[in-house]
């Protein structure tokens, strides 16, 4: 069993992130708002720690109207103190994301932010009133973004694993790679991620000191 209170105590788990996200709580609603984040790994190495502190400081979602009733969550990732790399984000299956690889399946819900698609996809209309107020030109630009390599995806997976005595919610999540240059389109995970998210109204169940319980059916992992 895990008890998370604290970002430390994923640095001192570090060794067992993957059965940590395992049984983190399946998410009942999607967080707004600023999350400040850390990386612990890239590629299952901790090498790149000091970059990644340096380059990346967490992520920003907002809950965006499309048209009169439909409303989707967007968000960007802070880059160098300035806003890069936006995604959607919603509840689902990382299973009916991607092809994932037998050992990551886990039939579970999580937070899934979609970085495989433009912005435009999603929101037509938020989109194009970036592209028509001047004002909005940095997001404009950054909702343009499309990855260097149009046949690799991403996605990251999140699940609030913990709360910290400040009221503070700990997510810590997954990104994965989703690689179009293979005939199964395999999805892989390559990085461990947390951030913290003081949006009152997400998750209110998850108190401090909360434990995580194990699976039952986790044969696999064993988490």
């Amino acid at each position: 069993m895990y008890n998370i209170t604290k970002i430390q105590d994923l640095w001192d788990n570090i060794d067992d992130l993957e059965c940590i996200y395992r049984v983190g709580e399946e998410p009942t609603s999607i967080l707004v708002g600023p999350m400040v984040g850390v990386c612990f790994t890239v590629g299952n190495s901790y090498a790149a720690n000091p970059v990644a502190k340096a380059i990346w400081t967490g992520k920003y979602t907002m809950n965006v109207t499309c048209g009169e009733k439909k409303k989707v969550h967007l968000g960007w990732n802070g880059v160098f103190g300035d806003i890069a790399f936006p995604y959607a984000m919603f509840i689902g299956k990382l299973n009916d994301v991607g092809n994932m690889h037998p050992v990551w399946k886990d039939n579970r819900s999580t937070i899934v932010l979609d970085y495989s698609r433009p912005m435009s996809h999603y929101c037509p209309n938020y989109y194009e009133m970036l592209n028509s107020d001047n004002e909005q030109m940095k997001f404009k630009r950054s909702a343009d973004y499309q990855m260097i390599a149009p046949f690799i995806f991403v996605i990251d997976g999140m699940r609030p694993v913990g709360r910290q005595k400040d009221g503070g919610l700990i997510y810590l999540g997954q990104t994965y790679v989703r690689d179009g240059y293979r005939s199964d389109v395999l999805t892989y995970p390559v990085a461990f991620f947390a951030v913290i998210s003081y949006d009152k109204n997400v998750e209110k169940h998850i108190k401090y000191g909360h434990t995580l319980t194990p699976l039952v059916n986790d044969i696999i992992l064993k988490c």
